[in-house]
């Protein structure tokens, strides 16, 4: 994965005087900013997402698709990015609806500007978070799919608990064979016992 380590806040809102406030917020604390006058726009202008921290600040009243729709629409197509919405008719039932989709918080218009940079920051070290569980994974991968075809039967008898005499008798080949393989399978994955084995394949699925 090629990511950067500058983040991104993006601003969806159909007020020009409310993105350009938002923008010189945002800008104000040393992030990039990108800003959209309405959902369709964020949608043509997504290239680079998931390179990066990154949150998305999102308007619930929009021309066309609205805010919750747009969040919904997010997850249907599988783009994990965290979310504050904001709304100047935001309710309570709207407000634990966006919640419950995932968005970070929902702040009500005029909300205070120092809440606002904090769940950016919240939203940015969740997204930073993610993106390093995900690098791990998929290093984890790559290293699964260097082991041979023995090493791989050898792995999922050890995360299954087998001792080495056990899995020696199933494969019938000696102990100490089976003990060289164990070796370098702990070692090709990077970890340096069955336990962070098992703990380590169970991310991976």
């Amino acid at each position: 994965m090629n990511v950067t380590n500058d983040p991104v806040v993006y601003i969806v809102d159909d007020d020009p005087q409310m993105l350009q406030t938002l923008r010189l917020l945002v800008d104000s604390v040393g992030y990039q900013v990108q800003t959209y006058k309405a959902a369709e726009e964020f949608f043509e202008d997504r290239s680079r997402l998931g390179k990066q921290p990154e949150c998305l600040i999102l308007d619930l009243c929009l021309p066309g698709m609205d805010g919750v729709s747009f969040h919904a629409k997010l997850i249907e197509e599988g783009i994990d990015i965290p979310i504050i919405m904001i709304s100047a008719f935001g309710d309570i039932p709207t407000a634990v609806n966006s919640i419950k989709l995932g968005a970070v918080d929902f702040l009500e218009k005029p909300f205070n500007r120092v809440d606002l940079l904090r769940q950016i920051r919240v939203a940015l070290e969740k997204k930073t978070e993610q993106l390093a569980a995900q690098e791990e994974t998929e290093v984890s991968a790559a290293r699964l799919a260097m082991l041979t075809s023995r090493e791989r039967e050898i792995l999922d008898r050890m995360v299954i608990g087998e001792t080495t005499k056990q899995i020696a008798e199933l494969f019938d080949i000696s102990t100490k064979t089976v003990a060289k393989h164990q070796t370098r399978v702990l070692s090709k994955m990077g970890v340096t016992n069955a336990v962070e084995l098992v703990h380590l394949m169970k991310d991976l699925k």
